[in-house]
């Protein structure tokens, strides 16, 4: 089974895009053997600096491989390159892989058992965090953080100002008519 895809380009920061679903797979060499889902076709929309996170399995049996790959075409003048990305062969996987270009990006599982198997896959397209909103959320936080410090100056400084100079209010000490120890107190006459 082949999906029609196309080349993928959004501006970084959108939103991140989800596929899932299950297909079926015939046994080897029977034809249904091979599914290539392209990327774009079911709704992950990846360019250059993105992540695709990947999670599939085989649904219907257990410890029976798959073979997985992650692949763009990419075609010279002369002929058409097969880059493989990611190549595993297993009855799961879970990773992820940085996006390097803008090429229309594929998947592809293929059964090498002699039994039909079902494998569930999902996809995750996670764009990129242009540098630009980290510099702007830097500039922001470094502005607040200087607006904090002169506000906290200058009320300092105006708290300053309106009190008077140290020791200008203390009133002199006095002394005391009471008496300082607890002995001297035991020694008061009684009325």
């Amino acid at each position: 089974m082949t999906l029609p895809g196309g080349l993928a380009e959004h501006p970084h920061g959108s939103v991140a895009t989800t596929a899932r679903g299950t297909i079926p797979l015939g046994p080897k060499g029977g034809g249904a053997d091979l599914a290539t889902l392209s990327l774009s076709a079911i709704g992950i929309l990846v360019s250059s600096g993105d992540t695709v996170r990947y999670t599939w399995y085989v649904t219907n049996v257990t410890d029976v491989p798959l073979m997985f790959q992650i692949f763009a075409h990419s075609v010279s003048s002369s002929s058409t390159l097969h880059l493989v990305y990611v190549n595993a062969t297993a009855p799961s996987a879970t990773g992820e892989w940085q996006v390097p270009g803008s090429d229309p990006y594929d998947v592809s599982f293929t059964n090498p058992n002699a039994r039909a198997l079902n494998v569930t896959y999902q996809f995750d397209g996670v764009p990129a965090v242009d540098a630009a909103i980290f510099f702007a959320g830097g500039g922001l936080v470094v502005i607040g953080i200087l607006a904090y410090a002169i506000v906290t100056v200058r009320g300092i400084r105006r708290e300053a100002k309106a009190t008077p100079e140290a020791g200008a209010d203390t009133a002199p000490p006095t002394e005391s008519t009471s008496p300082s120890t607890p002995d001297e107190s035991a020694q008061s006459p009684r009325a």
